[in-house]
C-alpha cells in the first residue's frame, strides 16, 4: 500500500502523519517552522492560511489544527518532552511507530488514535477512518459532551506540560495563585527560598486576618511520590505558624503513607491530576476564549393547561 498523498484539508488526521514525518526528517523543530513545514507538505493554498479559526480570533485555523495534531501525537506519547518549550520533536517510540508505518498513512493514524493517554483517554475510536464519518448511535448531546471531554483533556496535557517546565520557585507562586482563587483569599504571600521554614506560602481568609492557610508547594516529576517524612516536616512547621488551615500541593502524586498522615493531620492534598483540574475550575494559567450557551425547550411554557 502506497503512502496517502498530502491533502489541502484542514483536518488534523490528515496533519498527524505529515508532522511526525517532518519532526522525523528534522529533528527538534521550533514550533513556527515546524507548522510552516507542514503547511508546505500539504501544499496549503493562500486562502486557506487566510482562514481564521471559528473559536481563535488570533490564529489562522490551519495553525490551530495543526497544533491539533501535534497534541494528538503527543497524548500518544510519541513526542520528545525534553528539548524544552517552543521545541517539537519525536522520542524513540515515534520514530519506530513511523518507521513501521512509512508507507501508510492511515494505518499510521488509526495506531497513533489506538494509543491511550497517561488519564486512560482513548482519543478516538479504533474504527475511526482518517475522513470524518457521522456516527448515527451519537445524538448531538453526547458529541457536545466527547468534544468537551476531549478539548479539556488536551488543555489539561498542555498545562502539565507548562507546569513541567517551569522552575520550583515559580511553581510555588502559581500554587499560591490557584489556592487564594480556590479558598477566596484576600491576601497571598510567598516565603522567599531562603527563610521559608518548610512553610513556602501563606494564604489570609479574611481581612482581619484571623484566619490563615498556610501551604507547601513541591514541583516534583510526575512518577515521583511525596513521602511520609515531607508531611511530617510540613505538619511540624505548619503547627509552628498555628494555621488555621494546611495544604500540600504537588505536581507529583502522594505515597500511601503520605496519604495516611495527612489525613491524620487535617492536611488537604493536591496532586498532579487535580492539580490541572483545579486551575482550569478557578481560571489560573488559562484563559477563557469562547463560551455557549445550550438551549433544550422548555415543554411546560407550551402547555395549553392554565
Amino acid at each position: 500500500m502506497t503512502a496517502s498523498k498530502p491533502s489541502t484539508a484542514l483536518n488534523r488526521r490528515r496533519f498527524v502523519p505529515v508532522l511526525a514525518r517532518c519532526l522525523a526528517t528534522h529533528g527538534p523543530t521550533p514550533v513556527a517552522i515546524a507548522i510552516e513545514a507542514v503547511a508546505d507538505a500539504c501544499k496549503l493554498n493562500a486562502a486557506q492560511k487566510l482562514e481564521m479559526s471559528d473559536s481563535n480570533a488570533w490564529e489562522p485555523k490551519y495553525r490551530n489544527v495543526i497544533r491539533w495534531a501535534r497534541q494528538d501525537l503527543n497524548f500518544a506519547g510519541l513526542l520528545d518532552r525534553s528539548v524544552g518549550r517552543g521545541i517539537w520533536a519525536l522520542n524513540e517510540n515515534g520514530r519506530k511507530l513511523l518507521a513501521r508505518f512509512k508507507k501508510d498513512d492511515d494505518a499510521f493514524v488509526r495506531a497513533v488514535y489506538e494509543l491511550h493517554s497517561e488519564d486512560g483517554v482513548e482519543l478516538a475510536p479504533t474504527s475511526q477512518s482518517l475522513l470524518p464519518v457521522g456516527n448515527t448511535d451519537t445524538t448531538p448531546d453526547d458529541a457536545v459532551v466527547h468534544a468537551v471531554t476531549l478539548y479539556e483533556t488536551y488543555i489539561k496535557n498542555l498545562l502539565r506540560e507548562e507546569l513541567a517546565d517551569v522552575s520550583a520557585t515559580r511553581f510555588e507562586h502559581i500554587a499560591a495563585d490557584v489556592l487564594a482563587r480556590s479558598l477566596r483569599a484576600v491576601d497571598q504571600s510567598v516565603t522567599p527560598p531562603s527563610r521559608d521554614g518548610g512553610i513556602d506560602g501563606t494564604l489570609y481568609l479574611d481581612h482581619l486576618r484571623l484566619h490563615r492557610a498556610v501551604f507547601q508547594a513541591k514541583k516534583y516529576d510526575p512518577s515521583a511520590k511525596v513521602s511520609r517524612t515531607d508531611i511530617d516536616a510540613f505538619y511540624a512547621a505548619a503547627r509552628r505558624e498555628n494555621a488555621s488551615a494546611m495544604v500540600f500541593i504537588t505536581t507529583a502524586r502522594f505515597s500511601n503513607e503520605a496519604l495516611t498522615a495527612a489525613r491524620t493531620f487535617g492536611i488537604r492534598t493536591i496532586a498532579g491530576d487535580e492539580l490541572v483540574s483545579l486551575m482550569l475550575r478557578v481560571g489560573v494559567g488559562v484563559r477563557e476564549r469562547q463560551t455557549f450557551t445550550l438551549h433544550s425547550i422548555d415543554a411546560a411554557y407550551f402547555s395549553e393547561d392554565p
